[in-house]
């Protein structure tokens, strides 16, 4: 079983006064021996429910979700890297994930294109599933 372990992490943005949004969530499924990252995925929701997900977590992957009407959301995963333990600071495996808007929007007889970054953010996860668990456990309630 999946568990989360960041997010959700909710982005909003507006073109051509058409609100865009997303949610992005990464579980880690560690069951069957799988370690971070091999164990985690990345789920990137639009408001609509279209959803679509990028499994494995490694450079380049990508995924597509509709979020309205001739406009899509791409959501990248780049900068993988793993962080050696350092004193109090468990091993821990951080990587950016990048949305942009692609499409086009009909205004009258017009295709407006659309190409936008919408949001670009950092994760970080401990590799250790048990010390992620620990840190989730003792980090502030919002």
């Amino acid at each position: 079983m999946a568990d989360l372990v960041f997010g959700p992490h909710v982005t909003g943005h507006s073109v051509l006064g058409i609100p865009l949004g997303a949610t992005t969530e990464v579980f880690s499924d560690t069951s069957g021996g799988k370690t971070v990252p091999g164990s985690l995925s990345v789920v990137l929701s639009a408001p609509n429910g279209a959803s679509a997900t990028i499994a494995p977590v490694a450079n380049g992957q990508t995924t597509t979700v509709a979020a309205t009407p001739g406009i899509n959301l791409i959501g990248t995963i780049d900068n993988c890297r793993t962080v050696p333990a350092s004193g109090a600071t468990p091993e821990l495996f951080e990587f950016q994930v990048t949305l942009r808007a692609q499409g086009s929007v009909r205004v009258g007889p017009f295709h407006i294109p659309v190409r936008a970054q919408i949001d670009a953010f950092d994760v970080t996860i401990a590799t250790d599933p048990a010390t992620h668990s620990a840190i989730l456990s003792d980090a502030p309630t919002p």
